[in-house]
């Protein structure tokens, strides 16, 4: 009996890993190398195992994704360090006067500049303890932001932890959007009305909106 208890263990594990290498190749790095048909069959079979034995069960299987509604009310949590943003400068007169700013903090320093377009979204933190997502909060103010980790747990790029992972709490920020074909999804809603209070993607993707 126990021997089977531990095969079974093994299988479960064996299944995890596959499917959150499957979630990297797919939402990380656009390569996907297996057929959704061969993906939603693994799941199946993780759901299964873990449904005939609930006591192996962990909070970071891939089984454990939220697919419901995102929840619409939300708690205020203070962040451990203040999360600031960047400032915003709007024609070529404020950004000289950025660069006179940044050669005066490292001076004699020759640096180089990078452009990329601005995608509008939110700035979230995310806290794992003991390898595990344990809660992702909005920026807000800087000091005090949105506790979002529902919201969160339904975006597959984001993983839900290692059981591996160091003891003490690590932190860290990431940029969540909607790109144009949701957000338009989402204004015209699921009749195909338009909603002219849908303006933004960084309020859909925050889960601000109750459309998302």
């Amino acid at each position: 009996m126990a021997q089977e208890s531990g095969e079974t263990r093994r299988q479960i594990e064996r299944l995890r890993e596959a499917i959150r290498h499957h979630d990297h190749l797919y939402y990380a790095l656009d390569v996907p190398e297996v057929p959704d048909s061969e993906y939603d069959g693994l799941m199946r079979e993780l759901r299964r195992l873990e449904e005939a034995n609930p006591e192996l069960v962990t909070p970071d299987s891939p089984t454990q994704r939220v697919s419901g509604e995102p929840s619409e009310g939300f708690q205020t949590v203070t962040h451990p360090r203040p999360l600031l943003s960047l400032a915003n400068v709007f024609d070529d007169e404020g950004l000289e006067v950025w660069y006179r700013r940044a050669q005066g903090i490292i001076p004699g320093e020759e640096f180089a500049l990078v452009c990329e377009p601005k995608f509008d979204g939110l700035a979230v933190a995310l806290t794992y303890e003991n390898g595990v997502l344990a809660r992702g909060a909005t920026r807000g103010s800087g000091t005090e932001g949105e506790d979002v980790t529902q919201n969160l747990r339904t975006v597959k790029s984001i993983p839900p932890g290692r059981r591996r992972g160091p003891p003490r709490p690590v932190r860290g920020q990431r940029r969540s959007h909607l790109s144009k074909r949701p957000l338009l999804g989402v204004q015209c809603g699921a009749r195909g009305s338009w909603r002219a209070d849908v303006r933004e993607s960084q309020e859909c993707s925050s889960g601000g909106h109750p459309a998302t």
